[in-house]
């Protein structure tokens, strides 16, 4: 199982799930910095432009700091996918395109993965990465269904064990 392009697709999550939490970083000290300036601001004109500025630092502080401490290498998904594989019973990907004035500007998927307990995690990852990841999950969780129909959308809200692909399928 730890071929070269199950290799390459463990990275490539490893990137995507790298990316997510470095943006929520940045959001997350965004957040505190706009408290920061609303107080310094309003500190002297309103209570209630300076209290906003306080609860978003305050906000901004407590999610920076939880996202201080966590690690890309110790992820729900990542760990989800090592130890818990069988618990994850329906992927599929989405993809978004961006067409300002009718030109194709960017592409971007999400992987969501849909869990028996009716629980799911998601991943964005680059458009160009979907074959690679695809293939490692297809071989990583034999288990699970793949793409989305609403059909199996429905079958998921009524029993996600439905999903559950078995050796005679």
């Amino acid at each position: 199982m730890h071929s070269p392009d199950s290799n390459k697709a463990v990275q490539l999550l490893q990137n995507a799930i790298e990316r997510e939490l470095y943006l929520k970083r940045v959001f997350s000290m965004l957040l505190c910095l706009l408290g920061l300036v609303f107080i310094l601001l309003f500190a002297s004109k309103t209570w209630l432009l300076s209290g906003l500025g306080v609860c978003a630092f305050v906000a901004g502080g407590v999610l920076t700091f939880g996202l201080m401490r966590q690690s890309s290498h110790n992820n729900p998904l990542m760990n989800l996918l090592n130890d818990q594989a069988e618990d994850i019973v329906w992927v599929y990907v989405i993809v978004t395109q961006r067409m300002p004035f009718g030109l194709r500007f960017t592409e971007n998927a999400v992987f969501y993965f849909k869990k028996i307990d009716r629980t799911d995690l998601t991943l964005g990852v680059p458009h160009m990465h979907i074959p690679v990841i695809s293939r490692y999950l297809n071989q990583k969780l034999p288990h699970a269904t793949f793409g989305y129909t609403r059909d199996r959308e429905q079958w998921y809200m009524a029993a996600p064990e439905i999903l559950i692909r078995h050796e005679d399928d």
